[in-house]
């Protein structure tokens, strides 16, 4: 479910806000996306979108206002029946004249969970221990950003990109930590990836990792406990400038394809 700040109905700023706005534009060059039905009373936020068209599902997720910049942007994801480990994600601007957006950054965090520590890039792997060894985090324990752009990404023989990450541990690398930790199912390992299909990219796209020494406790504990073996990536993202018609894929395999 989507977490929503400041719910649309009781929101009365936000309210007086779109209909402002749209009086402001006619319906050919309407400022905002349609995602309150204003004529009701009082106006109701539109439901969450689930529709189903052959072997694809696609769900609507209506976000709020982001505080800082007072940005709402909606998110799409569609799971195609032949594809079952892989999802689409893609985002809309609900306001693109008046808040042009520079980059919606999608992230697949907690990679502390998974232990991920080796990048799969182009004729090469980046272990996390080696690429951030040296480095100071900063104060929430979050080792600064790194970026590796399109021509160090590899290309499949159709021009798509695949970025594969996993960890670097063998056998049952769920370690022992005590009575909290999970017990170990003997799952196989797998292998995270973020996608991009030919045709789908530009130049400016590239993976971007960051990476922690300690579990996440929460903002009042942010270095939490130690992780076990080290180092790992905590965010594995793909990113490129924002446009309309943009999509990313993220998806799981059992299998690392040959490069």
């Amino acid at each position: 479910r989507t977490i929503k700040n400041r719910v649309f109905a009781d929101n009365i700023r936000y309210i007086d806000k779109l209909n402002t706005l749209r009086s402001q534009y006619g319906e050919s060059s309407r400022e905002y996306r349609d995602h309150v039905n204003l004529d009701s009373t009082p106006p109701v936020e539109l439901s969450e979108v689930a529709t189903i068209v052959g072997n694809v599902m696609t769900v609507v997720f209506r976000l709020s206002e982001f505080q800082k910049n007072d940005t709402s942007v909606y998110v799409i994801v569609k799971i195609n029946k032949s594809r079952p480990r892989e999802i689409e994600i893609s985002s809309q601007n609900m306001f693109p004249q008046t808040r042009p957006l520079k980059y919606l950054h999608v992230s697949a965090t907690a990679g502390s969970l998974a232990r991920l520590r080796n990048l799969w890039l182009k004729n090469e792997s980046v272990n996390s221990k080696e690429l951030f060894e040296g480095m100071k985090p900063g104060p929430m324990c979050f080792y600064e950003l790194n970026f590796f752009g399109l021509q160090r990404l590899p290309l499949d023989s159709q021009r798509g990109i695949t970025v594969y990450a996993d960890n670097d541990e063998t056998g049952e690398w769920v370690g022992e930590f005590g009575s909290q930790t999970a017990p170990f199912y003997g799952r196989p390992k797998f292998y995270q990836y973020w996608r991009k299909y030919p045709g789908t990219y530009r130049e400016d796209l590239k993976v971007t990792v960051n990476g922690r020494d300690y579990y996440f406790g929460g903002y009042l504990n942010p270095c939490g406990n130690e992780i076990h073996g080290g180092t790992v990536y905590e965010n594995f993202d793909m990113a490129e400038e924002y446009y309309e018609g943009q999509s990313f894929w993220f998806g799981y395999t059992y299998v690392l394809p040959a490069p």
